[in-house]
């Protein structure tokens, strides 16, 4: 049986310091270009992750850290902080959660010519 790992969060918060909000598979031309405009705002990128789920991630500290990064709201905090799980996190377990990373403007259009049949993204 495989021994579960001991995984401590102490001060690093990095899940304390993103927002992914799940999104539709980009499917159109418009689709696509909507992820050039998410991607062009500073904090914001898209990923695919492993189980071919699109998501969008917003840069951004939880009012919650304090300045050496502990949460104040621990005993309240929200039931998606309750419910993460450790093992989950990249910089606990195994391998990148990102399948597909899409960062900037060149990315997507670069996503779009290799995985997809449109020719021209914005004609």
């Amino acid at each position: 049986m495989a021994k579960k790992k001991n995984v401590s969060c102490a001060q690093c918060t990095k899940c304390c310091r993103h927002v992914a909000i799940e999104i539709d598979r980009p499917r159109s031309k418009e689709d696509y270009r909507t992820l050039v405009w998410y991607v062009m705002h500073k904090g914001v990128r898209v990923f695919l992750d492993e189980e071919n789920d699109w998501y969008v991630e917003f840069a951004g500290d939880c009012r919650g850290l304090d300045p050496r990064g502990l949460c104040t709201i621990y005993d309240h905090r929200p039931d998606i902080c309750r419910e993460y799980d450790p093992e989950c996190c990249v910089h606990h377990g195994e391998g990148e959660y990102h399948e597909v990373l899409l960062e900037t403007k060149q990315d997507v259009e670069n996503y779009v010519r290799k995985h997809t049949r449109i020719k021209n993204l914005y004609a």
